[in-house]
C-alpha cells in the first residue's frame, strides 16, 4: 500500500499531466454544475517543516506564513471560483520565492484550464504589481486588488480623504446581507479619482488615527460593471479562498505535518490533497448552485460578462 501511494504521488507531480487534468476536470465540473465561471480569487500560503535545504530543491527559506521562519517550506498558489471558494488550479512553488511574481503565472493556468478571458480576478496588494495588472489588461480580463502604499503617495492619500476629512464629500455605505436575513454596513467609500489637494497638519494625531483602515483599490472593469458596493464586496469573499486554504492545513485534509523527503513527493501530495477539497465541495446540492447563481445575479457579474 505504501509502494502504491507513493506510485500516485509520483503520478501526480508531473506538470504536464496534472495541467492536463486540472483542465478537464474544471470542464466537468463547470459543464455539470453550470457554473459559468465570473470571478476567480488568487491567493498563496506556505507549508514549511523540518526538511533538508539543497540548492536547486524545493524546500527553501522564505517569509513565512506560519510565522516559523526557521523553517524551510514550499509554496502553494491557489486559484479560486468565486464565491464558491471552488479550488482550480494549484501550483507548487519553490519557498523562497517573490508572491508577487506567482501571479501572472497562475492566472495564465486559470486561462487555460478554463479556456475563458473576460473574468474578473481579485487577489491581496501583492497582485497590485503594474506587470501583473498590465498582463490582465492585456490578456483582456479584469483585476479588482488593494494598492500597496509604495502606489499611493501621502499627497494623493490628502487628495483622497481630504474632501471626506471635511465632509464634503458623500460616501456610499456598502452592505452585507447576513446568514439571518438580516442587512449590515460593513464600509463606506466612493469610486472615481480625486484631483483635489489639501495641506495636511502632520501634528494632528486624531487626523492620522481618522484615516486607520482606508484602502486604495484599483481595477480595470468598468464602473457600470463593477460599482463601488459589488467590488467591496468581492474583495471581501476572499475569505472563501481563506477557506479553501485552511482545508488543506487543518481538518479534514492537512497538510502538515508533512514527513517527505523528495521533491516529487510534496507536489504530489499536495496536488492530492487539493482534489480531496475539490471532491468535498463539489458535493453540491441544486439549492447551492441555485444561491450560488442568485448571488452572481444580485452582484451583476453575469450581466456583464455574458459570454
Amino acid at each position: 500500500m505504501e509502494r502504491m501511494g507513493l506510485a500516485v504521488l509520483r503520478a501526480l507531480s508531473d506538470d504536464a499531466r496534472w495541467a492536463a487534468f486540472e483542465g478537464t476536470l474544471n470542464g466537468h465540473l463547470v459543464r455539470v454544475y453550470d457554473l459559468r465561471p465570473e470571478r476567480v480569487h488568487l491567493d498563496r500560503t506556505t507549508a514549511s517543516g523540518h526538511w533538508a535545504v539543497t540548492r536547486d530543491g524545493l524546500f527553501q527559506f522564505g517569509h513565512s506564513k506560519d510565522h516559523r521562519p526557521d523553517l524551510p517550506q514550499v509554496k502553494v498558489m491557489l486559484g479560486a471560483l468565486d464565491p464558491l471558494g471552488l479550488p482550480l488550479t494549484t501550483e507548487v512553488l519553490r519557498g523562497e520565492r517573490a508572491d508577487d511574481r506567482l501571479y501572472l503565472p497562475a492566472i495564465d493556468r486559470v486561462r487555460t484550464s478554463l479556456g475563458q478571458r473576460g473574468l474578473l480576478y481579485v487577489g491581496d496588494c501583492k497582485m497590485a504589481a503594474l506587470e501583473t495588472r498590465a498582463g490582465l489588461q492585456a490578456g483582456g480580463d479584469f483585476y479588482l486588488c488593494p494598492l500597496p502604499a509604495v502606489q499611493v503617495s501621502p499627497a494623493q492619500w490628502d487628495a483622497y480623504l481630504a474632501p471626506v476629512e471635511v465632509r464634503t464629500l458623500p460616501l456610499t455605505p456598502i452592505s452585507r446581507t447576513r446568514a439571518d436575513g438580516t442587512t449590515e454596513v460593513i464600509a463606506e467609500g466612493d469610486e472615481g479619482t480625486l484631483a483635489r489637494r489639501a495641506t495636511v497638519d502632520d501634528a494632528a494625531g486624531a487626523q492620522a488615527i481618522g484615516r486607520l483602515g482606508w484602502r486604495v483599490y484599483a481595477t480595470n472593469q468598468p464602473a457600470p460593471h463593477l460599482p463601488l458596493a459589488q467590488a467591496a464586496l468581492a474583495y471581501r469573499d476572499e475569505y472563501l479562498v481563506d477557506r479553501s486554504l485552511g482545508r488543506l492545513k487543518g481538518a479534514p485534509v492537512p497538510l502538515t505535518p508533512m514527513y517527505l523527503a523528495r521533491d516529487d513527493h510534496p507536489t504530489g501530495l499536495i496536488r492530492l490533497l487539493t482534489l480531496a477539497v475539490v471532491f468535498e465541495m463539489s458535493d453540491l446540492t441544486p439549492q447551492e448552485i441555485d444561491l450560488w447563481h442568485a448571488e452572481l445575479r444580485a452582484a451583476g457579474t453575469a450581466a456583464s460578462n455574458p459570454g
